[in-house]
């Protein structure tokens, strides 16, 4: 029986078909000397399930016949923290629009400003712990790690903004 290695076990070259501590490895796609190609191993022999040719190392994701599905990559918080900037955006660029459309009547509406304010600094902060929570699911899991940056470089942005308009306030009106 041909044994298994891991693919980008890296430094350890299994020489003479035996295994660090004597044992078999864990069920997984590995890679078979035998056939030069990457195939599931059950944990005691190797299955006909085989994965097309993949470039370089590393470790191998995707389906496990056994439970047949495929692992996902979805990250749902770094596009909800995204979608939240986006909607913040345009929803300041409106109300900058219709401020600058109302003209002197804007003074009116100031209790409405007031309230958008609030609710655009609660969807930051909502937008920031939500690109928090993103990133650490594209650290644990193999998902594209650009969405969840970017959300929390955006957010931390934003984040840093309203604690500096919050200081220049407090130095211009006093405390709060």
């Amino acid at each position: 029986m041909a044994h298994a290695r891991v693919l980008g076990a890296g430094g350890d070259p299994m020489t003479d078909d035996v295994y660090a501590g004597g044992h078999a490895p864990p069920p997984g796609w590995l890679h078979d000397p035998s056939t030069a190609q990457t195939r599931w191993w059950d944990g005691s022999r190797w299955t006909d399930h085989v994965l097309p040719p993949q470039p370089g190392y590393g470790a191998v994701f995707g389906t496990d016949p056994r439970l047949g599905r495929t692992l996902t990559s979805k990250n749902g918080p770094a596009k909800a923290s995204l979608i939240l900037i986006l909607v913040q955006l345009l929803g300041g660029l409106t109300v900058i629009a219709i401020g600058l459309a109302a003209g002197p009547q804007v003074l009116q509406y100031l209790w409405l400003f007031s309230i958008l304010s609030l609710l655009g600094f609660l969807m930051t902060i909502a937008a920031f712990v939500l690109a928090i929570v993103g990133t650490g699911i594209a650290v644990r899991r193999p998902t594209r790690k650009r969405e969840a940056v970017f959300a929390l470089v955006l957010t931390s942005l934003a984040v840093s903004w309203l604690i500096a308009r919050a200081a220049a306030s407090i130095a211009t009106y006093g405390a709060i």
